[in-house]
């Protein structure tokens, strides 16, 4: 029967797929990049989880990628600052739940070992018209009682 036989389609490479093959083959693209998304959404929880801070409304409007797109386009990522005990920034994308909706870069720091984020609230910086802004994290020497 003419109905029950998969129709095929010529891709792009002049091969011919059945239908059912190539919303397989779609699926797999897109199965890929939801997992990918998936991985960055659960390390963003865990540095949500990690910190209780959280922005006020007008604060959160303002924020911007600036600090990875913005109109430096071409020079690369704007570095957060480098703070003394840190291993260094790990950056996230965020998106304000609240309007106007907007995205905006995270840099989020973690002291090393043997140091303690003097105010465990403060352990990050926003990204906001191409400069990072917020209370910088310090890290203090961890007390051997």
């Amino acid at each position: 029967m003419l109905g029950d036989a998969p129709e095929t389609v010529a891709d792009k490479s002049g091969r011919r797929r059945s239908s059912s093959a190539r919303k397989n083959r779609n699926k797999k693209v897109k199965d890929k990049g939801r997992s990918r998304r998936l991985m960055t959404r659960s390390h963003e929880n865990q540095i949500l989880e990690a910190s209780p801070v959280h922005l006020n409304s007008s604060m959160a409007a303002k924020l911007d990628l600036s600090c990875l797109l913005g109109q430096r386009r071409g020079r690369g990522l704007l570095k957060a600052p480098d703070i003394p005990n840190t291993s260094g920034a790990k950056y996230t994308r965020r998106k304000n739940p609240e309007k106007p909706y907007n995205r905006y870069l995270v840099a989020v720091y973690k002291c090393q070992e043997g140091f303690t984020l003097q105010d465990p609230s403060v352990d990050r910086l926003y990204c906001t018209q191409d400069e990072w802004v917020g209370q910088e994290p310090a890290c203090t020497t961890t007390s051997n009682s």
